[in-house]
């Protein structure tokens, strides 16, 4: 059962230069990016109005994501944002995360693995995406 064929809200957390965020647009989703950094959030937002496209972005602290946002978006699409977080904080990174999904939404993970055989502590980082 793949994504429905329609138009989406998509969070992009940690969306650096965004990226992934443009590419979304570009495909008619309705977009929210979400970065810490200024630089970051000026890069994406001068890069976004460059592409034509628009996207919502937001700096913020991810671990402080504003009330409006609980339960808005059908997908948040990560990418190495997670991998990027303080081990002893993924799992409110995860809550933080399903938060923000509405009833059903979905959470696409990509992240980076090293070597050939998973850690004990990525397992445990799968057991907390996946219940």
């Amino acid at each position: 059962a793949g994504l429905p064929l329609k138009r989406l809200r998509v969070l992009v957390p940690g969306a650096g230069f965004g990226h992934d965020a443009i590419a979304w647009a570009m495909h008619g989703h309705e977009v929210t990016a979400v970065d810490f950094a200024p630089s970051a959030v000026a890069g994406l937002t001068l890069r976004a109005k460059d592409a034509g496209v628009a996207v919502l972005v937001l700096e913020a602290d991810l671990f402080r994501l504003p009330a409006t946002l609980d339960g808005a978006f059908d997908l948040v699409w990560e990418q190495t944002c997670y991998c990027a977080v303080a081990p002893a904080r993924r799992a409110e990174y995860v809550e933080v995360m399903a938060r923000v999904l509405r009833p059903g939404g979905r959470l696409q993970l990509a992240d980076i693995v090293v070597g050939s055989e998973l850690s004990e502590g990525i397992r445990n980082d799968i057991d907390l995406w996946t219940g």
